[in-house]
């Protein structure tokens, strides 16, 4: 059944990878980096923020996850945007592209620091297992990650609020949402 349940959705890539290509990888001491060689400035500076942001993520929340952490930086999208799985591992998948000007958010001050702190929330936080999970979680292994399953709202709604909390821009302090915030009406 876990044999069905990995091969069905912990292994599915939101874009696919060229084949034949020259992959390599840079290991810092709490994560795995794999990219092509076009994208090697974009994986340190990626891999640069992940550990600057690793601590004071673990400390605010609560929780550290097994590290070294896997991402694969993916050049076949032109859509800016990261993905993180924590089952049937914790991995990220991100896609090295600036949000675009005609994007929500794009009102950003530095998108790779926001990027990698907003889905490095989401792994540290669907991690965290406690409690009577973390017995089963002892049993079953890391496909214990109640925390996944909470609504969307919440889970992208603390990501936002930690790339808000842990880099000089994020999107709590965007003008959009400053925008949205002033004709909206709450009464």
């Amino acid at each position: 059944c876990l044999l069905i349940y990995v091969q069905l959705f912990g292994m599915a890539s939101h874009a696919a990878v060229a084949p034949g290509q020259t992959w390599l990888t840079l290991s810092t001491n709490n994560f795995r980096v794999h990219h092509t060689p076009a994208q090697t400035a974009f994986a340190k500076e990626f891999a640069h923020y992940l550990e600057d942001a690793l601590p004071k993520l673990s400390a605010d929340l609560g929780w550290l996850p097994h590290t070294p952490l896997d991402i694969i930086v993916n050049d076949r999208s032109d859509t800016a945007n990261g993905l993180a799985m924590s089952v049937p591992f914790n991995h990220l998948e991100v896609y090295a592209v600036p949000f675009d000007a005609d994007s929500s958010l794009m009102d950003y001050h530095n998108w790779v620091q926001e990027l990698a702190v907003h889905e490095l929330t989401h792994i540290i936080a669907n991690d965290s297992t406690h409690g009577f999970y973390k017995f089963l979680r002892s049993i079953f292994g890391e496909i214990i990650k109640p925390n996944g399953l909470q609504a969307t709202w919440l889970i992208e709604g603390l990501a936002v609020f930690e790339e808000t909390k842990f880099t000089s821009g994020g999107r709590g302090r965007s003008a959009f949402a400053e925008a949205l915030f002033r004709v909206t009406d709450y009464s």
